[in-house]
């Protein structure tokens, strides 16, 4: 007779999907079975990073999120640093800061969110656009502070 976890590992494959044999076995003992099964939540992600949480687990990383997390930086910087800027270039740089802290949240939430091509042009325009204050580079301006120690301190 086969185990539970045959009987789906083999009505996925036989349908084409990529069954994860560790996927399979956490949902069958936690009391799923062939008829509450979700194949596409058992297959094998191939696109998934996963990052240390600790001692024991892993979760999904979403492959833009750190490069996501250098922009919000970047640009926080840029609004930090610097003699005034005119009130639009201001305004633009706080909703680019809000636009990118939104993505960044929705790649934290879904490790698998598809971020547009054209919107990855866009992020790589503001890369580009907050590097620079009136000529002079930012790391030229700011050396070496570590912008992460300062934000926690600020948190506390």
């Amino acid at each position: 007779m086969q185990k539970e976890q045959d009987i789906i590992y083999n009505r996925m494959k036989h349908q084409g999907y990529k069954p994860c044999r560790t996927k399979i076995d956490i949902f069958v003992n936690q009391g799923g079975n062939t008829g509450t099964a979700s194949f596409e939540d058992l297959c094998e992600d191939s696109n998934t990073t996963r990052v240390s949480n600790g001692d024991e687990y892993t979760v999904p990383k979403h492959k833009h999120l750190q490069k996501l997390i250098d922009l919000e930086d970047r640009i926080a910087r840029w609004k930090h640093i610097g003699p005034a800027v005119t009130e639009v270039q201001w305004d633009q740089a706080s909703k680019d800061l809000e636009h990118v802290t939104m993505t960044r949240r929705a790649c934290s939430a879904d490790p698998d969110y598809a971020i547009p091509k054209s919107l990855l042009i866009v992020f790589n325009n503001m890369w580009k656009v907050y590097g620079m204050k009136q000529g002079t580079a930012l790391d030229k301006v700011m050396g070496g502070i570590n912008w992460s120690q300062i934000a926690n301190k600020i948190g506390e």
